[in-house]
């Protein structure tokens, strides 16, 4: 009739009906589609009579179109007497979709993706389980593939798959984004193309010798960058001898040491030069291997590799071998088997020798398990050594062995020392059948790391590997004293033969483990939902001028678990970082990748841990120091927020 306006339909919020690989919009069991029909004020008939053309399509195992012109009396009442059906309107309007004043929607259209950003929602709200996007048009988006969903810090994100025919000319779409169960808001979405943003890390020119106030293309940290000239060589070499001391207190190290001080307590009553002798060679030991690191990583970055301390960790077959080292030492100190009949020869070469072999080899080993291990101010040391030129580098590195080897040496040319520690006698035994205890912690800690490398099934392969060395080592035990002295070879022979073919199988088995772990997560890592390190990933979020808390680890740093355990994962850190709108990212180095290597790089350092705060408003980077606080952690996102 004249005068009387019809709106449109208003939707409820559909439901997505998947069929095979593609998806629909629609509707099941009973819905109520509403108009809103407004009559003049100069009506005054009883009755309205409405007219209509109206489709359909109805889709079970096949879809069936319909069409039909429709017409409906209603008489025309006031609202006291709309009782009839009210709750079945009431029903359908709380599904109608709704405004939200404080929403803010933005969408990039990107070549195979296009990403749907929404600020301003509530918590309850980020945190529904329903969470869905419809759009209003088709050829946006392919609805049967679910989109990749993020929450942080109050921001919704939704990266669909790109439809194929998606107009090249679209510059806003509009839609329903769903809340919760039966709740909707209607939005409308601005897009933009994506625009390349500067890499975080750029290429980085071949290192020539000499050069040492940059690495790649950006400065060396100031605490390296002042250390100039001679005087800055004093300072590192002090530097990296107090260092080195320091190392003797990680749980890497210590272990070593106490069964070294245990030597000492046995050969004290020998002449003192034959103390001295041994001081000396345990410290030949420890410098020349750090000699042989310095040597090996220097030469590396000489040939374009970007490796830093603690590299060699990032091999299974590393860990695998420092595995079974950690373990047949702890059956050694278990009293399963003795090389020889000295407290402390774990691997001597028989009772006859000196002895001074086992000191050197202590040496060498408390280097090799010193490496997962980064003391405060030594990513400084290594940094400034890494710059240097070889000769000079080579120095650094000895003089954090030269530290790290002083406890002993002291004991070996002070023997008065000894008599502040227990006198020799029965307690020695207990004392070192309880320290072979964290040598198994460490070995369960290094299976542990294997198994973040290598997967379940490498993991496993270590397990066999440990079962064969102590199955080995009981045959050797079993065996020695049934052969006269001239056979004793053959036992001992025996022996090796099963160890190293426990190793050949374990080192195979490894590999194999670790190949496959690698293509898996290469095949699932555009697919994770988990928000680890990446270049593309740093670069979406920084588009955004998001703050971030880069923390690149390793299963095998010590003092990254340490950070993480009491810092990083306490409740009062997490609550700030959520508070001040900081999104974590962490970047793993368990096994080799370059782009965290790079990232090491530019920041001047050769290990992790490496913590970085981005400040997404200014792009500037702030590193935080190697050993953190909860109260350094929060006073620094206190800053950022203040700057932003």
């Amino acid at each position: 009739p004249k005068g009387v306006r019809v709106g449109p339909i208003q939707w409820p919020l559909p439901h997505k009906i998947k069929v095979g690989p593609l998806a629909n919009y629609g509707y099941d069991r009973e819905t109520l589609l509403l108009f809103r029909v407004t009559l003049p004020v100069s009506f005054t008939a009883k009755q309205l009579e409405l007219k209509g053309k109206f489709s359909w399509l109805v889709c079970k195992e096949e879809c069936i179109p319909g069409a039909k012109q429709l017409s409906l009396t209603l008489p025309v009442a006031s609202k006291s007497e709309l009782s009839l059906h009210r709750a079945l309107f009431d029903k359908y309007s709380r599904q109608l979709p709704l405004t939200h004043a404080s929403l803010k929607a933005s969408g990039v259209i990107e070549k195979k993706h296009l990403t749907l950003s929404f600020e301003g929602l509530t918590p309850k709200e980020l945190s529904s389980a329903k969470l869905q996007f419809f759009p209003s048009r088709n050829q946006i988006i392919k609805h049967a593939p679910a989109p990749v969903l993020s929450r942080a810090d109050g921001t919704l994100t939704l990266r669909f798959q790109k439809n194929d025919y998606f107009p090249s000319s679209l510059s806003s779409i509009t839609g329903l984004l769903q809340t919760g169960k039966g709740v909707s808001l209607r939005v409308d979405i601005p897009l933009k193309a994506a625009t390349p943003t500067a890499a975080l890390v750029k290429a980085a020119p071949p290192r020539r010798p000499g050069v040492k106030q940059s690495v790649g293309t950006v400065k060396l940290p100031e605490e390296v960058a002042r250390l100039k000239g001679f005087s800055g060589f004093l300072q590192t070499i002090l530097l990296s001898i107090f260092v080195g001391l320091l190392l003797n207190l990680m749980p890497c190290v210590f272990p070593v040491l106490t069964v070294k001080v245990l030597h000492f307590l046995e050969i004290a009553e020998h002449d003192a030069g034959k103390v001295r002798r041994h001081g000396l060679s345990y410290t030949l030991g420890v410098m020349l291997s750090f000699s042989v690191l310095a040597i090996a990583l220097i030469a590396l970055r000489a040939g374009g590799s970007f490796v830093g301390w603690g590299f060699q960790l990032q091999s299974p077959l590393f860990i695998l071998l420092l595995t079974l080292l950690m373990f047949a030492m702890g059956l050694s100190m278990s009293g399963l088997f003795e090389f020889g009949t000295s407290l402390t020869r774990l691997g001597g070469l028989g009772a006859n020798q000196s002895g001074y072999f086992r000191s050197f080899s202590t040496g060498v080993l408390a280097t090799i398990v010193a490496t997962p291990c980064l003391a405060p101010w030594m990513w400084v040391a290594i940094a400034y050594a890494l710059a240097q030129p070889a000769i000079v580098g080579i120095l650094v590195f000895n003089a954090l062995g030269f530290g790290m080897a002083i406890p002993y040496l002291l004991f070996a040319f002070f023997p008065s020392l000894l008599r502040f520690l227990p006198r020799p006698g029965a307690w020695m035994e207990t004392f070192k059948q309880l320290m072979a205890f964290p040598l198994y912690a460490t070995a369960l800690w290094l299976l542990w790391v294997l198994g973040k490398q290598a997967g379940v099934d490498g993991m496993l392969a270590g397990l066999s590997a440990l079962l064969g060395v102590s199955f080995g080592l009981w045959l050797y035990t079993r065996l020695q004293s049934r052969f006269a002295e001239k056979a004793r070879w053959f036992p001992a022979a025996l022996a090796l033969v099963f160890l190293g073919a426990s190793f050949g199988y374990g080192q195979q088995a490894v590999r194999k483990a670790a190949t496959a772990l690698a293509q898996a997560r290469k095949n699932n890592r555009a697919s994770s939902r988990h928000l680890s390190y990446s270049k593309a990933n740093f670069q979406k979020l920084a588009r955004k001028k998001q703050h971030i808390f880069l923390n690149f680890t390793a299963a095998w740093c010590v003092s990254c678990k340490v950070n993480e355990k009491l810092v990083l994962q306490r409740s009062k850190v997490q609550a700030a970082f959520q508070k001040h709108g900081v999104q974590v990212m962490i970047g793993d180095w368990t096994n080799a990748d370059p782009e965290i290597s790079a990232i090491l790089k530019r920041f001047g350092r050769d290990g992790v841990p490496l913590y970085l705060l981005y400040d997404g408003r200014k792009k500037t980077f702030k590193p935080l120091p190697q050993i953190l606080t909860p109260a350094l952690v929060i006073g620094a996102l206190k800053g950022l927020s203040q700057q932003g």
